[in-house]
């Protein structure tokens, strides 16, 4: 839904390489060259995404750039120039139990107190991972993007408590209903963007 209704780039987030190419395959975009993180790229390809973009913008080919969160397009790229119209994170980026996550967590409850433990060591690191993918598209004060979370625990009250305190979330189950709410996004952003030209 949102990819239609974005009239410029995406890019897609996901908690895994894995994930990724189980929620992100070359097709099913109409009207979209899919751009797919590799874990073996080189800086070099990297440093090649802003202009590809900017070209592809130019010829108004609509891209869906796809990465995962901590990777190489999720964070330490500037989209600058509203490269990116759209960011869509799937799911929640919590590490996978192990024997440095449990000791890290056993630190963190005797330094801090079993109530934060979790907190520290699993959930706010995650979320800290979704805001660097949802800040790509903002990069000045004037950048507007819009943000889909896909991943209702997002709301529950163990990971809002994680977000600022002044982030606004709109909740919707059904496609129809988060098209419309792009279309309307969208169709502000464009007319606040001709009023400051």
């Amino acid at each position: 839904s949102v990819a239609k209704e974005t009239p410029g780039h995406i890019a897609v987030f996901a908690p895994s390489y894995k994930l990724l190419d189980e929620f992100i395959d070359s097709e099913g975009w109409p009207n979209r060259l899919v751009i797919k993180e590799k874990s073996e790229w080189k800086k070099s390809e990297i440093d090649q995404i802003i202009p590809d973009l900017e070209k592809y913008r130019n010829n108004k080919q609509k891209i869906l750039l796809a990465g995962v969160f901590g990777g190489k397009l999720s964070e330490g790229i500037d989209y600058h120039n509203g490269l990116l119209d759209a960011v869509a994170c799937i799911g929640i980026p919590n590490p996978p139990p192990s024997i440095h996550q449990k000791a890290l967590r056993t630190y963190i409850e005797e330094r801090f107190g079993r109530a934060n433990a979790w907190r520290y060591a699993s959930t706010q690191p995650a979320i800290n991972a979704i805001l660097q993918a949802m800040g790509r598209p903002i990069r000045s004060i004037a950048d507007r993007a819009l943000i889909l979370l896909l991943d209702k625990r997002n709301t529950d009250r163990t990971y809002i408590e994680c977000y600022p305190k002044d982030i606004r979330m709109n909740t919707s189950t059904e496609p129809e209903t988060t098209k419309s709410f792009a279309r309307r996004f969208f169709s502000r952003v464009h007319r606040q963007s001709e009023g400051s030209s």
